[in-house]
């Protein structure tokens, strides 16, 4: 499938916020404008054409053109103009003067070559884009640039499950406090704080007494 010229990739909110963010666009091969910048040959691109008619019958240039994925202009009006002259599909009639309302139909000649198509490969739906357009889109789309939150919620606390995973903030956040000690190491802190005092005022203690009685006895 491809972007189209004329209409931005489609969007979808995440969740996590109340209004939902707006996830990256989804990355689609820009549009071909000619049959060279399909990277198929003319030949594939009819054979779909024609299975796609053999099997949904009558259909107008616009309808092909949706079902194949493929742009009408310099593209699937070329194809169709190549079916014509091989006199496999004619015009039944059209409800505009617009070649997009033109209703093709296959004819006896083009349903053989249909179904030898169909013989070498059963596929009818979108033309496919080349190897080297579908892995630049998959490499666009990787998750690795998505991020869903900008900072954290105003009370402090810690996001919700479902935006955590993927929240930048939130790994910020969570990096911080794993740099702060933790509250059970506090308290431990303080035990061990508490501990050393006593020891330290006994041992004063023990000290003064033994002063006092050395003193007592060289009185």
């Amino acid at each position: 499938m491809y972007q189209p010229q004329t209409r931005s990739a489609p969007t979808m909110p995440l969740a996590g916020t109340p209004n939902g963010p707006i996830a990256p666009e989804i990355a689609l091969p820009p549009e071909p404008q000619s049959i060279e910048q399909t990277g198929l040959t003319l030949s594939f691109i009819a054979d779909l054409a024609l299975k796609t008619l053999y099997l949904r019958g009558q259909m107008t240039m616009a309808e092909l053109s949706t079902a194949l994925g493929l742009p009408m202009t310099n593209v699937v009006d070329k194809v169709m103009d190549f079916l014509k002259g091989e006199r496999l599909v004619e015009i039944r009639g059209g409800t505009g003067l617009s070649s997009a309302s033109y209703q093709f139909v296959i004819v006896d000649r083009g349903s053989e070559k249909a179904q030898e198509a169909l013989g070498r490969s059963q596929y009818v739906g979108k033309a496919p884009v080349p190897l080297a357009a579908y892995l630049d889109a998959v490499k666009r789309q990787t998750i690795s640039n998505i991020s869903v939150c900008s900072a954290l919620p105003a009370t402090g606390r810690r996001p919700s499950r479902k935006s955590w995973y993927h929240c930048s903030a939130a790994r910020s956040y969570s990096r911080t406090r794993s740099r702060s000690p933790s509250r059970s190491s506090r308290s431990t802190t303080r035990s061990t704080t508490a501990r050393r005092s006593i020891r330290s005022s006994r041992t004063g203690c023990a000290s003064t007494i033994a002063g006092s009685s050395a003193s007592g006895r060289s009185s």
